[in-house]
């Protein structure tokens, strides 16, 4: 078994991945957590927790990550900086700071800009990045750690560093804790133990938090994210309270409705600042988009009046105060299908907000017109969601590094959900306003510029037609599934021979999670999946995950048995007849457990071991 964590995403149903373990729960994201093998230093274990990712100066932000262009939000920056500084000055201090504001309003880009000048100037002593379209980065577990990690750089904290590494020696563990004793073992324990070594004036002042509305669970529970964003909030603030802890810590997301309660109620703590008029948005943007129009007039050798009369008080007026407005449609007019005036001039003609009902409508007028470029705009935007939210189950010993997987993942998901070669580019080349396609080598990967155009497709109110619900992006996904299945393989024929048992290895041991009672299987399809099943994993591996299979389809069996949980269940009995398992279930044994199911219900604790106890594979 892998010493690393393993996330798999699941809908309503059991899991079983090919580690051999069997997940008795019914949840979306099922982790198990093991611990770390012994042989490794206590730096090792730590790194294998963190999200490099998450840093503010991270390759996965990249050069280009948001930041304040130029001479912009020098009001809200400088009144940031002032309170990392001299906050200790105020008549009643407050040790955190909320920056809040609407999608679109600029967060990341003024955490980003904020996070950088305070590492020149020696402030900074940690940050994180969240990321709703990054594993990693949308989930709490490496949190604590990565902040950590952060700490054990900081130099002018002497001792520090021995300090935290010798609490991961101490207690390995504790890289599995919840976020509260993580904090108080590998953070609050050591900052105690080396308090009074250096001169804390010359220590960093300040730890950035950026998106925690993006942060999602990920520990298999049925619990809704809002509880993750209130566990992280909650950890922070009982980090300020402990008088070992010295640093100030900004925090910047989205007024979501379970995050602005948190800070009312914690206003003896938290200084708000709120990204309205009173920051002046219009003139900055209207600096930061006439500072782009420029950049673009002489990268064409534009005339000195390309730009239409008007055309730059339309758009300022049309973003409504949002940066990802005018950041979205620069990325139209630079688009080069057509030549900057051509596409400004579309820009402008095609996107009326005169009977705009909020700030968002000309955003998603933007939204809409910019899919329109795609030759099947509907099935682009579940392509959109699909590539955004959901997560293609990978077996746990393949998931833990993409770059050592077979396949990497990438290819792997571009494979899987293409219908025909080509696909993936066909729907998706012309919308590089909204995403970027990216070859590494390795498949093609969706980069999206910004969460709001997720937030725009899942919201029927406002995508009309190119609304994708959850269901309708689950449905694409089992029936890619189905269709590799039925197939025997991938319909997208790209993949090289060594690729194809990559493909075949990650599909056999993800394709159970999708197995779905609207299909119509035969035989000789599950009969397929088993001998791909044992020709891509170890004896070891593939026993559990059989055992673990039969159970998660009869789980979700009705009383009188669907077709399809009836076939499964007798070619996999066959299956295993076949191969000697030493005992298997009998039809006393199986009568026995749809019994208690129908008497207990399918959440009687019992019903699970029971059915493990009669499978016992062959010696």
């Amino acid at each position: 078994m892998s010493p690393s964590s393993a996330h798999t995403l699941g809908k309503d149903v059991n899991v079983t991945n090919i580690a051999g373990d069997y997940y008795d729960t019914s949840t979306r994201f099922i982790t198990t957590n093991v611990n770390v093998v012994s042989g490794k230093t206590p730096l090792d274990r730590l790194l294998e927790q963190i999200a490099p990712g998450a840093l503010h100066d991270s390759a996965e932000r990249g050069p280009h990550a948001p930041k304040c262009h130029l001479e912009t939000r020098k009001a809200v920056q400088q009144d940031i900086i002032s309170w990392i500084r001299q906050g200790d000055q105020d008549d009643r201090p407050k040790r955190i700071l909320w920056l809040s504001g609407p999608a679109g309003s600029g967060k990341t880009a003024i955490a980003g800009t904020i996070a950088d000048e305070c590492h020149k100037e020696g402030l900074l002593a940690g940050s994180f990045f969240l990321a709703f379209s990054s594993l990693n980065r949308r989930i709490k577990r490496p949190f604590i750690p990565t902040l950590t990690y952060a700490l054990l750089q900081q130099n002018a904290i002497v001792n520090l560093k021995d300090a935290i590494l010798s609490a991961v020696d101490n207690d390995p563990t504790v890289l599995q804790k919840h976020l509260d004793q993580q904090l108080e073992e590998l953070i609050l324990g050591p900052l105690r133990a080396v308090a009074g070594l250096s001169d804390q004036s010359n220590w960093p002042k300040v730890i950035i938090v950026d998106g925690v509305d993006e942060c999602s669970i990920d520990d298999g529970s049925r619990t809704p994210k809002e509880e993750a964003h209130k566990e992280v909030l909650s950890v922070l603030a009982h980090a300020v309270l402990d008088i070992s802890f010295p640093f100030r810590i900004i925090i910047a997301s989205r007024p979501e409705p379970a995050i602005s309660e948190f800070f009312e109620t914690s206003s003896d703590l938290t200084e708000c600042v709120f990204l309205d008029k009173k920051y002046d948005p219009d003139a900055d943007i209207r600096l930061f988009l006439e500072a782009k129009l420029s950049v673009l007039r002489r990268k064409y050798n534009l005339a000195q009046d390309w730009v239409p009369e008007g055309a730059v008080n339309t758009l300022v007026d049309r973003a409504s105060g949002q940066f990802v407005y005018i950041t979205t449609a620069l990325r139209c007019i630079e688009d080069t299908s057509h030549p900057p005036p051509e596409q400004l001039k579309q820009l402008l003609c095609h996107q009326r907000a005169d009977n705009a009902q909020s700030p968002l409508s000309t955003l998603d007028a933007l939204y809409a017109s910019i899919l329109a470029a795609s030759p099947d705009p509907p099935l682009a935007a579940k392509w959109l969601v699909v590539f955004a939210g959901v997560r293609l189950h990978v077996s746990m010993k393949d998931r833990g590094s993409e770059e050592s997987a077979p396949l990497a993942v990438a290819a792997y998901r571009k494979a899987l959900v293409e219908s025909y070669a080509g696909e993936m580019t066909f729907l998706l080349c012309g919308l590089s306003a909204l995403i970027d396609l990216t070859d590494d080598g390795r498949g093609l990967k969706v980069k999206f510029h910004h969460k709001s155009l997720i937030d725009f497709l899942g919201d029927a109110s406002r995508s009309g037609r190119l609304h994708v619900s959850n269901e309708n992006a689950w449905h694409l996904v089992e029936d890619r599934y189905y269709n590799v299945l039925k197939n025997r393989g991938p319909q997208s024929a790209n993949l090289g021979e060594s690729d194809m048992h990559g493909f075949f290895r990650l599909f056999c041991g993800s394709f159970p999670s999708w197995i779905n009672s609207r299909h119509s299987y035969e035989a000789s399809d599950i009969t397929w999946w088993l001998e791909h099943l044992s020709a891509n994993y170890s004896k070891e591996e593939v026993c559990p995950a059989v055992k673990g299979i039969f159970i998660t389809v009869d789980q979700k069996c009705t009383w009188n048995h669907h077709t399809s949980c009836k076939l499964w269940r007798k070619v996999i009995l066959r299956h295993c007849k076949a191969n000697s398992w030493a005992r298997l279930p009998t039809s006393l044994d199986l009568l026995r457990d749809r019994v208690n199911k129908l008497k207990y219900g399918e959440e009687w604790e019992g019903y699970y071991s029971a059915l493990h106890a009669c499978f016992e594979p062959p010696a």
